[in-house]
């Protein structure tokens, strides 16, 4: 009885803390335990209770990228607003978008600085605080290629890297798609 108990308990604050992450921060849960011959079997009874909303959005850029626009459009999209309800999945992911546009911007450097989620359980109200600094952006180089088949001209013809420019992921994702459909290559291995 005792492992059953000890069980039921467990599955108690697991529904708990699965509500939390739907925003559910007060909800009713009762539990009731039962044996029989061959078994035990517990039912959890859950009410949800009201869903705690999205009081305050601050999300801010400081840095040179601070002035790009596409960046500015990525938190313009960002899934955490206003008015809505609160779930954390939302909120991490708008964390992830964050870092991974930086990344493939070329904000290499970028970093939180502040990643704030407060809940305010008495008023059901939720306060998201997102500070990132994009650091510089860093432009394309020149490639080198570590092959000693094909001619040096040849393989240069297939990469036309836009040295010089801002880094973008896309840049690389389009050379690598080039070397690969030129026919000379088994494998093609691009590291930034």
């Amino acid at each position: 009885r005792w492992r059953a108990t000890r069980l039921s308990e467990k599955g108690e604050a697991e529904a708990r803390t699965a509500l939390r992450a739907m925003g559910y921060y007060k909800p009713d849960v009762s539990l009731e335990l039962d044996q029989s011959e061959t078994c035990w079997r517990a039912s959890v009874k859950v009410t949800p209770g009201p869903r705690v909303e999205i009081q305050t959005v601050d999300v801010k850029l400081v840095g040179p990228g601070s002035d790009d626009d596409e960046f500015q459009s990525v938190l313009a999209a960002l899934p955490v607003r206003v008015g809505e309800p609160l779930n954390h999945k939302h909120y991490e992911s708008s964390k992830q978008t964050i870092a991974n546009h930086a990344i493939a911007h070329g904000y290499l450097d970028g970093r939180f600085i502040t990643t704030k989620l407060g809940v305010d359980v008495a008023n059901n109200a939720a306060h998201i605080e997102l500070l990132y600094e994009t650091g510089k952006r860093y432009s394309l180089g020149e490639v080198d290629f570590e092959q000693d088949v094909l001619n040096p001209e040849l393989v240069d013809r297939f990469a036309r890297a836009p040295t010089g420019e801002p880094y973008d992921s896309d840049d690389i994702v389009e050379i690598n798609k080039r070397l690969s459909l030129s026919g000379y290559f088994d494998s093609v291995d691009l590291r930034p």
